[in-house]
């Protein structure tokens, strides 16, 4: 073997015992070596003396500092650096990495030729990963080529970032006098990087990306046939051939993808590595879309199967490819299609074809997601997910469907885990013609299941596009998380989350907590945090003072990760209104969540309450009727429709939304009482005496004490003590809202204690608070001076009557 610098063993001894040679090249030679500390393999690359000379290092030192700073799970890290010296062999610059148990790409090119096409778009999207984390920081790879390329457990990672930058930077500084040095393996070089331009930057890599690309998918290079020299020719002055000229089986969008990366103009390449993985997942997620052994479900015959084969998943991956061509738009289906689609879509739960009740999480959460991400389109009117969801189970076809939910177009689908593998199936059907707009089928691992949402977001707003104005699809994409795990811990905590019962938000918490133990830097899963601490007040009697810093804090931090979302702005506005009572805050975060998303019927429902609580009667209204019209099976959103109308004197108005909201969930405790109110006030008091609960629920909110401003108004005085008792035993066991105990001691008469309360419920900043001036409970107090004075501090606008 070649022995290593006699200076390098000296240096490192009590660190790093050398074992044996790991291979040589033009700029370095890697040693096999055993981290004595740490108990494990490495490998130790010494830069060759006289690419060290021209390197410096004081250079050296600065640019693996550099690289050091890189951590991403497709690169490989810097463990350690340094410079051994010894008398009379001068200085060795060396820097150790993680010994990766596997091969090169070139190792296992010159073993078994061609990758399969799968496999060779799985590697280049980790590579593509890699580059994009590393761009985003500034650095530049310069010498991406298969030797650089290791693959290990699957995956690929890519070595030596940095080290051709600071070469590159040493053979072109003011002290070498070298004319048109460059560093690279010229057959991988961007033409610019050939020719010296000292204006190179991130889009050689991807140049670079092209070649590696070609070769792995071809097992030979773009302009092979000429010797080196022909080939640099060629490179500068002739377009690279197309792949489909060598590999007829290769997909068109993957096609169309290195040809732009090929091109010779940085200006007409892709401009971010971001964008080209992007791509390359959506091609990947696409590959298996005709696996005829993927399920369709069988419950709404009336659709029309024969179209499924025929219209398949074409337009996946498209979108996004055409966008790289400059004054280019994004694809759109044929003329005639896209005349006649409407601009309104529900995206029904996905069928669970395991008939797994446990893993039903997973359907929905897919569906969820779309919901979510199709909702952020100007110009889409996206069914909520309350309504949507209250489909499921139902032997309803599909017109009816659009009926009930007011929308033209219908997404339905089915879900089968077999193990580690994924397989959806997906049609959206125009219910007025009964007819499938598109179609797709799709198989892949668990862990490229965020792909395939994102393809279908992708192909659903791509049958829709010929509707819709601008370029929808650039709004789709937000980070998420690519580990499964933390993936299905999210969806497990969406799915709490709906439930709005006892513990349900507990448990949406411990789903939310383990989705960012596993990726520290998934964005939505702090945004569901969020929301799961601030309606853990309302839903579950947790004190605000306890759970209301902790939403802020989460929220802040999705935004950090993802300033497009829209919950966690949402979520802001709620601490905001109901907690800092910082009423410009509040509604600046409450009208971004709306801007974001503006088919989130629960985003307008808060901000209908903002508007409430500013006097704004009008705007409150217009809200509240948006989120119904997006949710009008949502029970929540029917009842609190109810209750506006309520405060406008509009009770008989407001009994049928109530009875809708009943209808829909008949243990409504807020409905049940709303519309025992309602009959109050339309001079119907035997209904109200039917219909009002005798059992409190959720004492963390004012709302508790309805029922008892009801009894009271029926002349029970006694079962009005009854449920202030009730409420007081409930406080001796927990947390229990102080401005629910005021309202009921303000309507039995105790004004003290009513005051002495409100004034609990001010320091404990109780989440119902900001609700008092519209509350027929507090009717007693409204005249008095410290009633007043409380409504000030709080700052909300008493509505006129």
């Amino acid at each position: 073997m070649t022995q290593p610098p006699m200076a390098l063993p000296q240096s490192l001894a009590g660190q790093y015992q050398i074992e044996r040679l790991l291979g040589e090249g033009g700029m370095a030679t890697v040693y096999l070596a055993h981290d004595v500390r740490h108990g494990r393999k490495v490998a130790i690359k010494v830069i060759r003396p006289d690419v060290a000379a021209s390197l410096g290092t004081e250079r050296f030192l600065a640019e693996i500092k550099l690289t050091a700073s890189l951590q991403h799970p497709h690169i490989l890290g810097l463990i350690d650096s340094g410079v051994a010296t010894s008398p009379g062999t001068g200085e060795q610059l060396f820097y150790v990495m993680p010994y990766v148990q596997g091969e090169t790409v070139r190792a296992r090119l010159a073993r078994d030729g061609a990758f399969p096409i799968a496999e060779a778009v799985g590697i280049l999207a980790e590579v593509a990963d890699a580059l994009a984390c590393a761009h985003g920081q500034g650095i530049v790879h310069r010498d991406i080529k298969p030797e650089n390329l290791l693959l290990g457990q699957g995956h690929a990672m890519v070595a030596d970032f940095g080290i051709a930058k600071a070469l590159d930077r040493s053979l072109h500084g003011p002290s070498i006098t070298r004319t048109g040095a460059s560093v690279g393996t010229p057959v991988y070089m961007a033409p610019e990087q050939l020719v010296g331009d000292p204006g190179v930057d991130h889009r050689a890599d991807l140049y670079a990306l092209g070649v590696v690309a070609y070769e792995i998918l071809t097992a030979s290079r773009p302009f092979a046939g000429n010797d080196v020299a022909g080939m640099l020719a060629a490179a500068l002055t002739q377009p690279a051939p197309l792949l489909s000229a060598r590999l007829s089986s290769t997909p068109p969008r993957l096609v169309r993808l290195v040809a732009d990366l090929l091109e010779r103009d940085p200006a007409d390449r892709p401009q971010s590595a971001a964008t080209v993985r992007d791509s390359l997942r959506m091609i990947l997620a696409g590959l298996s879309t005709s696996d005829p052994r993927v399920e369709l479900p069988a419950r709404r015959p009336r659709v029309l199967f024969a179209v499924l084969g025929a219209v398949g998943a074409v337009l996946i991956g498209g979108l996004a490819v055409s966008q790289w061509r400059r004054g280019e738009g994004p694809t759109s289906p044929a003329p005639s299609l896209a005349a006649r689609t409407p601009r309104s879509v529900a995206v029904l739960p996905f069928e669970n074809m395991n008939g797994d009740s446990a893993s039903d999480y997973f359907g929905d959460g897919m569906a969820e997601e779309l919901i979510s991400a199709l909702g952020r389109i100007p110009g889409l009117r996206v069914a909520s997910r309350t309504s949507s969801f209250a489909m499921k189970g139902r032997n309803t076809g599909l017109e009816e469907v659009g009926k009930r939910l007011s929308v033209g177009t219908v997404l339905e689908g089915s879900v089968r885990r077999d193990g580690d593998l994924v397989r959806i199936t997906a049609r959206l059907v125009d219910v007025s013609r009964d007819s499938v707009l598109w179609a797709g089928q799709y198989t892949s691992q668990l862990r490229n299941v965020l792909f395939l949402q994102d393809s279908l977001a992708r192909a659903i707003v791509g049958a829709l596009s010929g509707t819709l104005s601008g370029e929808p699809t650039l709004v789709l994409a937000r980070p998420r998380s690519w580990d499964p795990d933390a993936y299905e811990d999210y969806l497990r905590g969406r799915r709490f989350l709906r439930q709005r019962r006892p513990g349900s938000m507990t448990a949406a918490i411990r789903s939310f907590e383990s989705a960012i133990r596993r990726d520290s830097s998934f964005a939505p899963a702090y945004a569901g945090l969020a929301d799961a601490y601030v309606l853990s007040a309302p839903y579950e009697s947790k004190p605000p003072r306890e759970v209301f810093p902790q939403a802020r804090d989460a929220a802040r931090f999705a935004l950090e990760l993802d300033s497009t979302l829209a919950e966690a702005y949402t979520s802001l506005g709620m601490v905001a209104m109901f907690y800092e009572w910082n009423w410009a805050d509040a509604g600046r975060s409450l009208r971004r969540g709306v801007e974001l998303n503006p088919s989130s019927a629960e985003g307008r429902l808060f901000y209908s309450w903002y508007w409430l609580f500013q006097g704004q009667m009008d705007s409150a209204t217009a809200e509240i009727s948006r989120a119904y019209d997006l949710d009008p099976l949502s029970p929540v959103i029917a009842t609190r429709r109810g209750n506006i109308l309520i405060k406008q004197n509009r009770d008989a108005e407001a009994i049928r939304y109530f009875r809708n909201a009943l209808e829909l969930d008949s243990t409504s405790y807020y409905a049940r009482v709303g519309l025992a109110v309602a009959f109050i006030r339309t001079n119907q008091p035997d209904s109200a005496r039917r219909t009002v609960p005798r059992r409190i629920v959720r004492p963390g909110t004012a709302e508790s004490a309805y029922a008892t401003w009801v009894l009271v108004q029926l002349g029970d005085t006694a079962a009005a003590r009854e449920e202030l008792r009730a409420l007081q035993d409930a406080a001796r066991r927990g947390y229990v809202s102080a401005d629910g105990l005021a309202a009921m001691y303000s309507l039995l008469g105790d004004t003290t204690r009513a005051f002495a309360m409100l004034a609990e419920a001010e320091r404990e900043r109780a989440f119902t608070l900001p609700f008092m001036p519209t509350m027929v409970s507090f009717d007693s107090l409204r005249d008095t001076a410290p009633y007043k004075a409380l409504i000030g501090r709080v700052g909300v606008v008493v509505p006129p009557n």
